[in-house]
Formats: structure tokens, C-alpha cells, sequence
């Protein structure tokens, strides 16, 4: 009995998790690579980190500038899409990150009253993505979506009340067949898919 109860003990501290911290105080976001070879991180300080999985250290950073919040990665792993907060008089953009090349292609939107900076992004598996935006104070942005073929963006008059209450974030399952959406600074706490 007591050298089976000792196996069982010996099994079970076997089983605890391994884990370490990841040391950045600017981290906003993060996204796995589909090939479990990375983590990448979104910053403050207008960066994308590249966390190694296997030397668990940081390589590649992609410099946007800024500051950048929500990220997503396409399937084949061959870009990232970000969602750059810092805006201009009139226009915001998202950002897309080849992670091969490093080169960074801006998506640009013209920013409706009172709306903010971007804030959130999710590939889905149809060729689109979808993206939301701050405003600057409390209120209501629009839904977009961004063509991923033509980087053409476009507002969707979809959304259950026509707008988002902002900041909204979205949620992506595996396959990018489903998102999930959960409105931000209100109350009743709206979400969808």
C-alpha cells in the first residue's frame, strides 16, 4: 500500500506545469504562431516582440512605432495584423507586419467623430478581418473589416446596434470560423458573435 501511495505522489508532483515569466512591463497583447514556434507580444512602445517557445528568449522585434494594442496572425504565419492606437489629425490605421521581410504596410481608416485610435483585430477564416477602434471618451465606434486580399477596409452596418460601444474586443477561435465580440465601458456588457 505505501509504495503504491508513494507512486501516485511521485506521478502527481510529476504532473505540476512548468512555467516562467516573460518579463515586459509595456506588453499589451499576444498572439501564438499557428507552428508553436513563437509568441508574439504587442507593446506601448509601438513594438512587436518575437518570444522564442524554444529557447524561451526574445529574438525578432518589429518596430511600428506608436503604440500598439490588439494583434492577430494570419494562418500561414506569413504576417501580423496590429492595431496601432497613435492616430493622426484625421486618419487611424492598422498595421500589417510581413514576418518575413519585416516590411510594415499601413491600413488606413478616416476616424468618425469623437473615435479614437485602433484597438483591436481578428482574422477570420473567410479572407477578412475584423477591427475596432477606441473613442476619446465614452461612446460608439464602428465595426470594420479589412479585405486581407486588397487591404481595402470597410465599415459593416452588421453589428447588432449598428455600432460598438468602445473599446470592444474580439476573440477568434481556432479556425478563425467564429469571433467573438464583447463591447467595452458599458454597463450592461453587450457581446455576440
Amino acid at each position: 500500500f505505501y509504495l503504491a501511495l508513494a507512486l501516485i505522489v511521485a506521478a502527481a508532483g510529476e504532473l505540476r506545469a512548468q512555467g516562467f515569466l516573460i518579463s515586459d512591463t509595456t506588453r499589451r497583447d499576444m498572439v501564438f504562431d499557428f507552428a508553436g514556434n513563437n509568441l508574439y507580444i504587442s507593446t506601448s512602445t509601438g513594438l512587436i516582440k518575437t518570444f522564442n517557445l524554444s529557447t524561451l528568449a526574445f529574438s525578432r522585434s518589429y518596430n511600428l512605432g506608436g503604440s500598439v494594442w490588439g494583434i492577430d496572425i494570419a494562418r500561414d504565419d506569413s504576417f501580423i495584423l496590429a492595431a496601432q492606437g497613435s492616430v493622426g489629425i484625421s486618419q487611424g490605421s492598422f498595421q500589417r507586419v510581413n514576418l518575413a521581410t519585416g516590411a510594415i504596410r499601413n491600413i488606413n481608416y478616416t476616424r468618425e467623430f469623437g473615435e479614437g485610435g485602433a484597438w483591436d483585430v481578428a482574422i477570420a477564416s473567410n479572407g477578412l478581418a475584423f477591427v475596432t477602434t477606441e473613442y476619446q471618451g465614452s461612446g460608439w465606434t464602428p465595426l470594420r473589416q479589412i479585405d486581407l486580399a486588397s487591404n481595402a477596409i470597410t465599415i459593416r452596418n452588421d453589428a447588432p446596434d449598428g455600432e460598438l460601444s468602445a473599446p470592444t474586443q474580439i476573440h477568434r477561435s481556432v479556425t478563425g470560423k467564429r469571433l467573438f465580440f464583447m463591447e467595452g465601458n458599458i454597463s450592461s456588457g453587450p457581446v455576440f458573435t
